[in-house]
């Protein structure tokens, strides 16, 4: 199986230092399975093409042409791409020596969109993996489910390290750049947009990656408040996917009063969060009518299906 290892990066020389020596022999050393390795780097003012072309020769460098952000950056290497197969990784992933094998031995399947690991932080402690979904109050939210086997259907791929099949992804039109720039629930999209196009998403607990966590977004110096990003990508994911007419309702009768609720009690980021996302409505609206085409399972189905 040919599969592409596409790492992106923006003025990550130090954590490139960490990451790639590890990349490069997890690839080494899996036999079963040929590899590209890719570094997109996305227009980085340090000197980190300088340092990865004298220290890893064998990886192939991409410059975005101009700073294209990690969302786009990430579509970008994606189509750089040689092999069917791809896996994204940040530049802060630290990948074990079967990382790839364990997750590549389910992607083949029919139906699969993608695998995704055990996610750690580099203290070794269990981050997140096998998410669920649940929609109450007008809300969109995740939570980790537990599992009795290694492999199992989860709500999302991690956007940092998951193996999926490139035609799918291309049919999906990619992380959607426009809508949640610069960060934070494109993976959700996506995944969700898949599952509702009737693909599955496997979690394989084996396969384990270390996450230094905000390690490549903390770098990040236009975007100082994270959390209203979250909350504002929040917003728009569920008004471009959420279809059931009862969480539309549930929707447009829980978000008032909790905004509400929240200026008796002098909260303002979801209030920040809410106009900036009434910015992003018009676009957010004509890709749902898009997107609404492909559907194939409703809200409901696809809850149904992973939290069982």
């Amino acid at each position: 199986m040919k599969i592409s290892l596409i790492m992106t990066n923006w003025n990550g020389r130090e954590l490139l230092r960490d990451t790639l020596p590890l990349l490069i022999d997890a690839a080494s050393a899996d036999k079963e399975n040929s590899y590209e390795i890719l570094l997109i780097d996305d227009s980085s003012t340090d000197d980190s093409v300088k340092f990865v072309k004298e220290t890893f020769p064998q990886i192939k460098i991409h410059v975005t042409p101009s700073n294209l952000g990690f969302i786009e950056a990430s579509n970008y290497g994606v189509s750089k791409a040689n092999a069917p197969y791809v896996m994204l990784l940040n530049s802060d992933m630290k990948l074990g020596m079967d990382t790839v094998p364990n997750l590549a031995k389910h992607i083949k399947e029919d139906g699969v969109f993608a695998v995704t690991p055990a996610v750690f932080d580099w203290k070794n402690n269990f981050q997140y993996g096998n998410r669920g979904g649940d929609f109450k109050f007008g809300h969109f939210s995740q939570y980790e489910k537990p599992i009795n086997n290694t492999k199992t259907a989860t709500m999302f791929a991690c956007g940092g390290a998951f193996l999926f099949k490139k035609d799918i992804y291309e049919a999906l039109g990619g992380f959607d750049n426009e809508i949640f720039y610069p960060y934070y629930y494109e993976e959700i999209d996506i995944s969700y947009r898949a599952l509702k196009r009737g693909y599955k998403i496997i979690y394989e607990k084996e396969a384990k990656v270390w996450h230094k966590i905000r390690g490549s977004i903390s770098k990040d110096k236009h975007f100082d408040n994270i959390r209203i990003i979250s909350a504002r990508n929040n917003y728009l994911f569920t008004w471009k996917n959420i279809t059931d007419k009862d969480k539309l309702i549930s929707m447009f009768l829980f978000i008032p009063l909790f905004l509400i609720r929240d200026l008796f009690m002098l909260r303002t980021r979801f209030w920040k969060a809410f106009f900036q996302a009434l910015k992003f409505l018009p676009k957010t609206l004509k890709k749902r009518k898009e997107e609404k085409k492909h559907f194939k399972l409703s809200d409901k189905e696809i809850f149904e299906k992973i939290n069982e």
